[in-house]
């Protein structure tokens, strides 16, 4: 009995190993607070969906420490048998982002070794040969769907992702100085881009709805898809069933 502790020195002992546990910080733990640091855009989405189809099985309930890399190894050639070696890449670059967070943040210790990531080959030309961006500049040109065609133009001229061009407010354009922003694009921030004499015109030239978004969806708000009447250009300019109209342009831009 003499040697049973005290009610009140076992709850301070218990209060201990609580702060201890909540200290700890697993992979479930460091994605929670990367999580709330991240813009919750498209990029964060996918990495969301990355997680908690790839990386969370595996590694959610482990601490960095007790991840060696056969753990790492193992996930790697099981996903290399069904899934391409970007798309592992990308699910192991998420894990070591991760650890690399929390290791900034002074939440856990780095990883003792360095993840091998899988080799992807992604040298691919999108771009539009000569004959084919004369046909599709012919093809806009007759078209009757004005904001489709400058959609595909601009760009064309600018190199904008698909995101960004729907993103597009005519605040965001600086006719005076020359410079387009982009708002929310693929990387995260913000970002300027220089607006050249095609694009100028291209703008100058387009008809403006009622509505704060140069190139505006339904009812004047965001627009969100323009494949139909961009796949109808791209069928009248005879190109291949598998070229992106607007990945190609931005890749010819390039």
């Amino acid at each position: 009995e003499g040697r049973r502790k005290t009610p009140q020195e076992q709850r301070l002992i218990d209060e201990q190993k609580k702060q201890e546990q909540s200290s700890i910080y697993t992979i479930d733990s460091l994605w929670k607070e990367y999580s709330k640091q991240r813009i919750q855009n498209l990029n964060f989405k996918k990495d969301r969906n990355r997680y908690e189809k790839y990386v969370q099985p595996h590694f959610g309930k482990k601490e960095v420490p007790d991840i060696y890399p056969l753990d790492v190894d193992r996930v790697r050639l099981k996903y290399l048998k069904t899934l391409t070696p970007q798309t592992t890449k990308h699910i192991l670059a998420l894990l070591k982002r991760l650890v690399n967070f929390g290791v900034k943040k002074a939440l856990c210790p780095p990883l003792s070794f360095a993840i091998e990531m899988p080799t992807v080959d992604n040298i691919k030309d999108d771009a539009l040969s000569e004959n084919q961006l004369q046909a599709l500049l012919k093809a806009i040109e007759i078209d009757d769907d004005l904001h489709a065609g400058n959609i595909m133009l601009l760009a064309l001229f600018t190199g904008m992702r698909r995101g960004s061009l729907f993103n597009l407010k005519w605040s965001d354009i600086d006719f005076e100085k020359g410079f387009i922003t982009l708002r929310d694009p693929k990387p995260g921030k913000d970002d300027i881009i220089p607006l050249n004499d095609q694009a100028r015109a291209i703008l100058e030239s387009h008809i403006k709805a009622k509505s704060e978004y140069v190139f505006p969806g339904k009812k004047g708000k965001k627009r969100t898809n323009a494949q139909k009447s961009i796949n109808k250009i791209k069928k009248a300019a005879g190109l291949p069933k598998e070229t992106r109209p607007l990945h190609s342009l931005r890749h010819t831009f390039a």
